[in-house]
């Protein structure tokens, strides 16, 4: 939801209302001919007025694409995330790359010489391609990648732990006698401060 300040204000109402919304709130100052406006980030003038911007969404999408691409790792970096992932190299990459099996005619998805040339870059881009072809050869899904180089944590690259599911028994050990089960645990009631079984003198 949008602020407004009519016209006519003094110079104190309107650099109270600038610092409040732009400087404190974050919002965006739009002036007109009758009023000054403050925007959320989801708003855009049209004719005087704000409304509401329907393009925001795919706007903030690509914004966001456009961050995770600029995100940055170094060789060394990216070469030592995977030795403690998988436990291979650069040069062990493009061994498994030039060994895959190839129907007859098939293309091969990665272009050996290219990725050898990029290989050799002293800083390697998330929104490079062949970050997620090599990424995809070595069982790592977008996400995985995405927070690896937003965090430099080569634990991002791991596979998830699946943990047993909880079967829901009770720890409490039972006794069976003659298909039936019984509680082993034995009831206690306390005497003059000491705990007894029930039924002993």
């Amino acid at each position: 939801m949008s602020y407004k300040l009519e016209k006519p204000y003094t110079e104190t109402e309107y650099a109270d209302f600038v610092v409040l919304h732009s400087h404190t709130n974050g919002r965006l100052i739009e002036e007109t001919d009758t009023a000054i406006y403050a925007l959320e980030p989801n708003e855009i003038m049209q004719e005087g007025l704000p409304v509401i911007n329907p393009d925001y969404e795919q706007e903030q999408a690509e914004k966001e694409a456009l961050r995770k691409a600029q995100l940055k790792l170094t060789a060394a970096d990216v070469e030592r995330a995977i030795y403690k992932a998988k436990g291979i190299d650069f040069d062990d990459v493009i061994t498994l790359i030039e060994t895959q099996p190839l129907s007859e005619g098939e293309i091969p998805t990665i272009d050996i010489k290219a990725l050898k040339i990029e290989l050799k870059a002293n800083n390697f881009y998330r929104g490079n391609p062949y970050i997620d072809a090599v990424g995809t050869l070595l069982g790592f899904t977008q996400t995985q990648l995405d927070e690896f180089f937003e965090t430099n944590d080569y634990t991002k690259l791991l596979a998830p732990v699946v943990t047993e599911p909880d079967s829901g028994t009770d720890d409490t050990e039972t006794n069976s006698v003659g298909g039936t089960t019984e509680d082993e645990t034995v009831p206690v009631s306390e005497t003059d401060g000491a705990a007894t079984a029930e039924g002993e003198e």
